[in-house]
């Protein structure tokens, strides 16, 4: 649970949902073996009642991440990286991973995959499915736990 926090004036972006199986996707690199009971998947994370302002308008282009800024066209004063991100990885049989920006949220969010782009070839590819599935569509996601 993530709730009652003052998040503003971070240069990249406001709160991010990453799991680890994302960040082996990003850097084109093969997870390490998991041991049975490591969920590597971002699950049950409950964002509410927190007060953004200000985040994402200055994104370090020069971070490991910077290729996400770069596809999406976000993280500058013009277009800011939105307040809440999760990269949309799902792990396999889990029909709702429990993302959850509570019932009334007016922070601005964006999935980055939508569970589309996971164990890609090379890191070309994973660009490429960021580029056509990323979205700010907050269907499934507004709700309370």
């Amino acid at each position: 649970e993530i709730r009652n926090n003052d998040i503003q004036g971070n240069d990249s972006l406001g709160l991010a949902i990453v799991s680890s199986s994302f960040t082996c996707d990003a850097a084109g690199a093969d997870c390490p073996p998991y041991s049975y009971d490591y969920n590597p998947y971002a699950e049950n994370i409950y964002v509410h009642d927190n007060f953004f302002l200000g985040n994402g308008a200055n994104a370090d282009m020069d971070s490991d991440f910077s290729i996400i800024f770069l596809l999406t066209g976000v993280g500058t004063p013009e277009n800011p990286m939105e307040d809440t991100m999760w990269d949309g990885n799902i792990r396999e049989g889990n029909d709702d991973p429990g993302i959850c920006l509570g019932a009334d949220n007016t922070a601005s969010y964006r999935d980055l995959t939508q569970n589309q782009c996971q164990m890609p070839a090379n890191v070309g590819e994973f660009a490429d499915c960021i580029v056509n599935n990323t979205t700010t569509d907050t269907t499934g996601r507004l709700c309370d736990l």
